[in-house]
């Protein structure tokens, strides 16, 4: 799912002249009109492919853009639009459900934003801040370094672009590391993980191997390539609507399974309808209002300033702090 957050103000910024969109691109002029597009590509794929159970639900839990507005018309990021065009074109190509697992490894969605914000600057996003740097995480933070390669990382720190925190030191640290390639042995101790578009294949080679297709045999879920699960042995889409489940996670997105044991993949429920005492059924949108008492309601979700008893009963972007939504979007406090 994309990151679940609200643009910080709309229609402050438009790309000088728009971008150029080359055949079968679609022509992006602003940021607001990159994330709808975007997700317009990402869902679509998501239903076609049977990880979500249709698009329009979809496009309702990827309404928010993770890129604000106002950062750009500041000039605290530069947004390329022919980079949006050709980063929605490649990503999620037409008629394939077999994509990469990660943005930063696509040439095109890497240059969409860039950030003017320099190190040791305040900062309200990792966006506004240079590729190989971070914002600290407070709100404003401070744009630092990101930590290179077997350098050690901290748990408010973050890892240069390509490599994650992997090996534990002595103490309880760890260190940045490059994912294993695929071919190269994974076998144990390692301590690192394979490249996302591979698994460990820890029964057969020990080497990182390619995930599997759509109707090719596995063993377990982390063996299928993104957006299919491995189900009777082999790699499938997610459960549709009235097809058996043993958990909500097997069904699509969009559906929840009845039972935790020997259920059936139904639609998510809408306002007003009984949830029981399962905070995990409630369309998009909706909380479980008294899930606690066994006699639950799916109700909207809380807006800014109403009051609320956990962060679920408020909107994406928002948080329940001390009884009432407010934002937790750092963005919005520019």
């Amino acid at each position: 799912m994309l990151r679940p957050i609200v643009v910080g103000v709309l229609g402050l910024f438009a790309a000088c002249g728009g971008g150029r969109a080359l055949p079968g691109e679609t022509r992006i002029e602003d940021v607001e009109q990159y994330c709808r597009a975007y997700s317009d590509a990402y869902c679509g794929m998501l239903a076609r492919c049977g990880y979500h159970a249709d698009k329009a639900s979809c496009m309702v839990a990827n309404r928010w853009c993770w890129i604000s507005a106002k950062a750009i018309a500041l000039g605290r990021i530069r947004f390329d639009p022919e980079a949006a065009a050709r980063c929605i074109a490649t990503r999620f190509p037409a008629g394939t459900c077999v994509v990469g697992n990660a943005d930063w490894e696509n040439p095109s969605c890497a240059r969409v934003v860039r950030g003017n914000i320099p190190d040791g600057a305040r900062c309200f996003d990792s966006l506004e801040c240079a590729p190989t740097s971070f914002c600290d995480g407070g709100c404003p933070g401070v744009c630092r370094p990101a930590r290179r390669a077997q350098e050690t990382v901290a748990l408010d720190e973050a890892c240069a672009p390509g490599l994650y925190p992997g090996s534990f030191n002595a103490d309880g640290t760890r260190r940045c590391e490059a994912p294993i390639p695929g071919g190269a042995s994974c076998a144990l101790p390692n301590g690192r993980s394979c490249h996302p578009d591979y698994f460990c294949d820890s029964a057969g080679s020990e080497a990182c191997v390619p995930r599997r297709l759509p109707g090719e045999p596995c063993n377990g879920d982390w063996e299928c390539t993104m957006f299919f699960i491995c189900r009777g042995g082999v790699c499938a889409p997610h459960a549709s609507a009235g097809e058996t489940c043993p958990d909500s996670p097997t069904c699509q997105e969009g559906l929840y399974c009845t039972d935790d044991t020997a259920g059936v993949c139904r639609r998510m429920l809408g306002s007003g309808e009984g949830c029981g005492d399962r905070p995990d059924v409630c369309a998009e949108g909706c909380y479980c209002d008294g899930w606690w008492t066994g006699a639950g309601v799916c109700r909207p979700r809380r807006r800014i300033h109403e009051p609320c008893h956990h962060h679920e009963d408020c909107e994406s972007r928002l948080a329940c702090v001390n009884g009432t939504c407010v934002t937790s979007w750092c963005w919005d406090r520019l």
